[in-house]
């Protein structure tokens, strides 16, 4: 098992996302503030809403990328995920300080803008637009005029003298005013000769009336025209274009534009602020979804190796030393690694010396009580001998009366021995289980059949195993498990009562397990001889060697499983048989 380690990507892949985000943003920020602040509000369809829909796309970005990883601390907090609290913890402490720390640069550079922004509108700059603006007006009703007096006068006189012929008629006038562009001669309102700049062909005045017509642009050329009717019979009509000069029309038309705009009710308010606030959450929000993503970041540089260390003892605490940590150089959880991967190696000693020693005991404990249970037997055996030498030596000829009797207890006490012997070569030589999948029900069934017949008081329930679980078992050595219960069972009730069996899957740690119940309704077992029931020679019955129940621990540990009991004097005894499901 090991921790990851070396540093993480994500805070390298953080500050090159805010730098990116900052490039970006910073690239696009001239051209909108100069649109916008200079230029006026958006309208729809407007570049600036291009421009600010781009702008926009790399912080929304992370704020769904930040929105992403909210919902996903919320869920591990809400599912008591480990770790999730101290998650929460340090994304909320980043997140406040890189929030604290936007603010006064905000506040800052808000008045800062503030001041840049309105200083164009002071009022010594208003006061210069609108004299400039007066001189592009008055430059206009200049041109008005002059146009006026060269339609009304100079026109409708030389036209008269030149026969009304547009072309001699517009070099006439363009010798006395060069910015002259076009001639239309009309009789009866419908044009009838024209010379000039064909943008400023009318065609039909009748509905016009004499004086100043609208105003036509071409391209970048901008053109005034009037309407003047000769006098007398004849209908005759002449109207003359005069072309303005370009620059002082977009001039004026800037300066009013500007001077409507800054003088309309809160147009700082309704152009400052909000793009203020925009900007703010162009520059503001980058840095906080990456301070979110660094303290994600840290926790999880954190969490991962606790809850590694905490896996591991839980997977110390199933009896599972083997499990090393890799500990990661350069920090101080490193050092606990280490610390705990050493405390492991010597529990490890300690628990294999302590089972050496068990082992050594438990041998020389079973030793003991062999001796003693050999030694039994011996006794009545060499008082048989004995007593046979004796009727021997004393009176050979009624030798007959005590030898077949004598014979018959040796007999009878060396069949005893025999039988602890074997008994004593099945405990200490059980094989190795060879697994196969076997159908627990079934089974339970197979081990209660040999019982029934000789048992008619004692009723076998199974119909609360599950007919369709299936486990991997030996399937000789699990029913000489099972038999042994059934026997204890048998013999606790005095032949009348009932055992039953049930089946569970449990969830242990990070395993599953079947959990095999084996229920009698029995006298139960002593509190005071509970902790022995299990120990090899040990029994309370007379014909038993007290091999039953530890053979039936060990066929279930040799499963990988253990076996527990409960019990109640007068009630009954529960056995627990836990074997693995996932095998």
């Amino acid at each position: 098992m090991s921790l990851p380690g070396g540093p993480d990507p994500a805070p390298r892949f953080g500050l090159a996302a805010l730098t990116a985000s900052f490039a970006l943003i910073a690239g696009g920020s001239f051209v909108l503030a100069r649109t916008v602040l200079l230029s006026g509000l958006p309208g729809p369809g407007t570049p600036v809403l291009v421009y600010a829909s781009l702008l926009a796309a790399v912080p929304l970005s992370l704020l769904g990328i930040l929105v992403y990883r909210v919902r996903g601390i919320v869920a591990d907090h809400r599912r008591r995920a480990y770790g999730s609290r101290l998650r929460s913890k340090l994304a909320r402490q980043f997140v406040l300080v890189a929030l604290l720390a936007s603010i006064p640069h905000g506040v800052f550079l808000g008045a800062l803008l503030r001041v840049a922004v309105t200083a164009p509108w002071s009022a010594s700059t208003t006061d210069a637009m609108d004299a400039g603006f007066q001189v592009a007006v008055a430059f206009q009703e200049e041109r008005l005029a002059r146009l006026a007096y060269l339609t009304e006068r100079d026109a409708l006189v030389l036209g008269e003298r030149l026969g009304w012929e547009p072309g001699a008629l517009l070099s006439a006038l363009t010798e006395r005013e060069p910015g002259t562009a076009a001639v239309e001669i009309f009789k009866d309102g419908l044009s009838e000769g024209f010379a000039g700049a064909e943008w400023a062909r009318l065609g039909d005045v009748r509905s016009s009336s004499p004086g100043p017509l609208s105003r036509i642009g071409a391209g970048d050329a901008v053109y005034l025209r009037h309407l003047a009717r000769a006098p007398g019979p004849g209908g005759r009509a002449v109207a003359v274009s005069l072309v303005l000069p370009p620059q002082i029309d977009r001039a004026a038309a800037a300066l009013g534009k500007a001077r409507r705009t800054g003088a309309a009710p809160g147009f700082m308010d309704r152009r400052f602020f909000p793009f203020l606030a925009f900007y703010w959450f162009l520059f503001a929000l980058p840095p906080l979804a990456i301070a979110l993503l660094a303290g994600l970041a840290a926790a999880e540089s954190i969490v991962r190796p606790v809850a590694a260390l905490e896996e591991a003892a839980l997977a110390a605490a199933r009896g599972d030393l083997s499990p090393r940590l890799l500990p990661r150089p350069g920090d101080e959880l490193g050092g606990l690694v280490s610390a705990w991967n050493r405390m492991l190696a010597g529990v490890e000693a300690a628990r294999y010396e302590a089972a050496a020693a068990e082992k050594v005991a438990a041998w020389r404990d079973i030793a003991q009580r062999l001796a003693h249970e050999l030694k039994n037997p011996l006794t009545p055996i060499r008082l048989s001998a004995e007593r046979v030498l004796r009727k021997w030596q004393a009176d050979p000829a009624s030798i007959g009366d005590i030898l077949e009797p004598s014979m018959l207890a040796i007999l009878q006490e060396t069949q005893v021995m025999n039988t602890l012997l074997s008994d004593f070569r099945s405990f200490a030589s059980l094989p190795e289980p060879s697994p196969d999948w076997t159908n627990l029900r079934a089974l339970v069934e197979e081990s209660c059949s040999p019982y029934r017949a000789s048992f008619p008081d004692v009723r076998f329930d199974a119909d609360n195993v599950d007919p369709s679980l299936v486990l991997r078992v030996d399937r000789t050595r699990m029913r000489q498990a099972l038999e042994n219960l059934i026997a204890n069972a048998l013999d606790a009730m005095d032949g009348g009562g009932s055992v039953s069996f049930r089946s569970d899957l449990v969830k242990a740690a990070e395993s599953r397990y079947c959990r095999l119940q084996i229920r009698d309704t029995g006298r139960g077992i002593p509190p005071e001889i509970r902790h022995r029931i299990f120990v090899p020679y040990f029994t309370t019955k007379r014909a038993g060697t007290g091999l039953g129940l530890s053979i039936t621990e060990r066929i279930v540990q040799d499963h990988g499983g253990r076996v527990r009991f409960e019990s109640e004097p007068g009630s009954g005894t529960v056995f627990f048989l836990d074997l693995p499901f996932d095998s």
